[in-house]
């Protein structure tokens, strides 16, 4: 017998946000049940991580369309998010129950989920760097005002001073009372 796929809690229905349930679904489903967290705060992490990697909030139309983003795209995205919860999940399993023990015959232990989370947590770190280093020029570069760039001086163009004498301007890392001028 075929065990049923566990679907999400909660209403984000993304190819990230599958993607991030597909690496996490215990723990999804547990903050997305909880009310301390919840799925509204899954949407807000989902949508930060989004708009920090591709600029804009992609629909979920927009991310399933290969031209627009690849696959590598949503598979680092959606590690990125689940790297994102494990905080959160630390803390909401920091609080649960560890070991329970019924009478004479029942007994119930789990694993240390806070190591391992932590331990998760440091090994996501390398995946994600490495996924960063492999798929850096397909992270798309999000628009805005352009920066302005320092002028550089050229050798032999002159500069006019403020000043005539540099010694007299106050040092901006002394106190007052320690700066003297030199005569």
């Amino acid at each position: 017998m075929r065990a049923a796929v566990s679907e999400p809690i909660d209403t984000i229905r993304t190819p990230i946000a599958l993607e991030a349930h597909d690496l996490l679904p215990e723990t999804w489903d547990a903050l997305a049940s909880t009310d301390r967290f919840g799925p509204a705060a899954l949407e807000r992490r989902h949508n930060r991580i989004v708009k920090k990697i591709f600029g804009a909030l992609l629909t979920e139309e927009e991310q399933e369309v290969k031209e627009i983003v690849d696959g590598r795209l949503i598979e680092y995205a959606g590690k990125y998010l689940a790297y994102a919860l494990l905080d959160p999940a630390i803390d909401y399993f920091g609080k649960q129950i560890q070991s329970r023990t019924i009478g004479d015959r029942e007994n119930e232990t789990y694993g240390d989920r806070i190591k391992e989370l932590q331990e998760l947590k440091k090994q996501w770190l390398a995946d994600l760097a490495e996924l960063e280093f492999q798929i850096g020029p397909l992270i798309p570069v999000p628009s805005g005002p352009a920066k302005s760039t320092p002028r550089v001086i050229q050798a032999g163009e002159t500069v006019q001073h403020v000043t005539p004498d540099p010694l007299t301007i106050e040092p901006g890392w002394l106190p007052p009372d320690r700066f003297t001028v030199q005569q």
